[in-house]
């Protein structure tokens, strides 16, 4: 996924469990995830109007559970 489209609010990240053991893809992820973030607080792209539908608890979620589960 582009990361411009990603920082401008225009995509979702969205997770794979297939390829959560390859390191380039959680990488990847992690700063797809970071740009979506920054979006929804700019309040860009798709995230202009509902800010509300919980992205940030989402995403805190699947990164906790992604880094966090040894």
């Amino acid at each position: 996924m582009n990361e411009e489209i990603v920082i401008n609010g225009f995509a979702k990240v969205k997770h794979v469990p297939a390829l959560s053991h390859v390191k380039a893809y959680n990488q990847l992820i992690e700063k797809l995830v970071k740009y979506e973030v920054k979006a929804v607080k700019k309040k860009s792209g798709i995230w202009k109007d509902d800010v509300n539908d919980g992205i940030f608890n989402r995403t805190w979620s699947w990164l906790k559970n992604t880094l966090f589960r040894r």
